[in-house]
């Protein structure tokens, strides 16, 4: 019956993943694929509406900005974020050290890092952990975003401690972790076992 109003009748679907829609539909389908922006195409994009939203800005704050997003609507709710907070977009630095004080997936990257060493009260982690990651998904902020930043710091920490072992265990926890956010109605249960994950992590490689 899909084919009787073809004539006159046409459906987009846009999504993130083809595997999201039934196979019976996607047969069905024109599939058209879009890149993701480029960093310059992004930059042009916040450009445009900082000029139209009449926010002071420099080119070195929007790509600090766009350094720190991980998608061009991260990006933009980022500048939102920045304009409504009076934050000065002019200065990258700001810029940079404003966004890291306040993210989150940072934050929880810098617990787990500073108390994989010491003698704690794991639940006493897991509960912070826990307010935090609920806190982002609260405001609806993407789950496979949260768990792929949080993966990033990390990613980011051991490189810098060379630990090129633990990376490859990191990567492969990240694969397993955002492979269930994606098949699951309880996002928040599989971003806290990648965070435990990690913390055991950094925990066998201190030892």
């Amino acid at each position: 019956t899909l084919e009787k109003f073809i004539h006159y009748c046409r459906c987009f679907f846009f999504v993130n993943r083809n595997d999201f829609s039934i196979a019976l539909i996607r047969s069905r389908c024109l599939i058209v694929r879009l890149d993701s922006p480029s960093g310059q195409e992004m930059l042009g994009i916040l450009n445009r509406i900082a000029v139209k939203e009449e926010i002071a800005f420099s080119t070195e704050g929007l790509e600090s900005l766009i350094k720190f997003s991980l998608s061009l609507k991260e990006a933009i709710n980022q500048l939102q974020l920045l304009s409504t907070f009076k934050i000065d977009l002019t200065i990258g630095e700001k810029v940079s050290d404003y966004l890291y004080k306040n993210d989150n997936c940072y934050v929880i990257a810098q617990l787990l890092i500073g108390n994989a060493q010491r003698d704690i009260e794991i639940s006493e982690l897991i509960q912070e952990v826990r307010r935090l990651i609920q806190e982002m998904l609260t405001e609806c902020v993407d789950p496979i975003m949260v768990a792929k930043k949080i993966f990033s710091y990390m990613f980011e920490h051991l490189s810098s401690m060379n630990c090129d072992r633990l990376n490859c265990r990191l990567v492969k926890h990240a694969n397993y972790y955002v492979n269930g956010i994606k098949n699951c109605n309880k996002p928040i249960y599989y971003i806290e076992g990648f965070c435990l994950q990690i913390y055991d992590l950094l925990e066998s490689g201190a030892s």
